[in-house]
């Protein structure tokens, strides 16, 4: 779930706190997607401050999502992996042709990720593949 699309200005952030404790009690295993390190430090701040019990949380780096063409390349994790804590596991999605460098970037730094058609139909060669088992293909 986007934290831009639970955390908004007109839901009290004891609202909030009561929706996270929700589904943290039934031990719903939630992935926080996170645009940029705004998202990660807010994340991050709304957790210091026990706005988020203990829980099967996660965080999703979404790299290049407002790029030009969105785009994106594996120097976009960095601002990212700058602001986090490493405190919950994390992934990231990317978009376009540098899909696979954004991939091996994110499991060098021991990252996960989540790719395919979903996020990306683009592979390096700039084609457009017909599908995820395309994608792993290739």
């Amino acid at each position: 779930m986007g934290l831009r699309e639970i955390a908004v200005p007109d839901v009290p952030e004891t609202e909030l706190a009561a929706f996270l404790a929700w589904v943290a009690e039934r031990r719903i295993m939630a992935q926080i997607i996170l645009y940029d390190e705004g998202d990660v430090r807010r994340w991050q701040s709304l957790r210091a401050r026990g706005l988020v019990p203990p829980g099967a949380w996660s965080v999703l780096f979404v790299l290049g999502r407002y790029s030009v063409g969105q785009t994106s390349s594996a120097y976009d994790l960095l601002p990212f992996l700058a602001a986090y804590d490493q405190s919950l596991p994390w992934a990231i999605c990317a978009f376009g042709a540098e899909e696979n460098a954004c991939v091996t970037t994110a499991a060098a730094f021991g990252g996960h990720t989540r790719g395919g058609a979903e996020h990306n139909r683009t592979p390096r060669d700039g084609s457009i593949a017909s599908g995820n088992a395309a994608l792993l293909r290739r």
